[in-house]
C-alpha cells in the first residue's frame, strides 16, 4: 500500500515503546513534515482506515495484538523554527532536551 509517502506493512513497533511490548502495526508511517502528514491523512480518509498517533512511546501501553489501521509516528516531525523573536513553531516529534537546548541557544530560556 503506497501513498505519496512511504507506508510500511506489518511493522514491529516494540522498539518504539519504552516497555518494549511486542506489538505489530498493520500499517506504519513516519511523516517528515506537515505536507507529508496532510497527504497521509488524505490517504487514510479516502480508504476509511483507523489511525493511531505514537509519540516517543513513554506514555503508552500497547497490547501484544496487531494494531489495526495506520500507526503514525511523530518522530520525523522534529523541526524547531523561530517564527518571531519570541515565538517558535515546534514539531510534535521534538524531544524536550533538544527543545530546551534550542531555546537556550536562542536566549529564550
Amino acid at each position: 500500500m503506497q501513498a505519496l509517502m512511504d507506508i510500511k506493512q506489518d511493522i514491529d513497533i516494540s522498539k518504539l515503546n519504552t516497555l518494549r511490548v511486542q506489538a505489530k502495526a498493520n500499517l506504519f508511517a513516519c511523516p517528515k513534515d506537515i505536507q507529508e502528514l496532510k497527504e497521509l491523512f488524505s490517504y487514510i480518509k479516502k480508504r476509511g482506515l483507523p489511525w493511531h498517533i505514537l509519540g516517543a512511546g513513554s506514555n503508552v501501553l500497547l497490547s501484544s495484538r496487531d494494531i489495526p489501521g495506520v500507526v503514525i509516528s511523530t518522530n520525523g516531525l522534529s523541526d524547531i523554527n523561530l517564527v518571531t523573536e519570541r515565538v517558535c513553531q515546534v514539531g510534535a516529534g521534538v524531544r524536550m532536551p533538544r527543545f530546551c537546548a534550542r531555546m537556550t541557544q536562542a536566549e529564550l530560556s
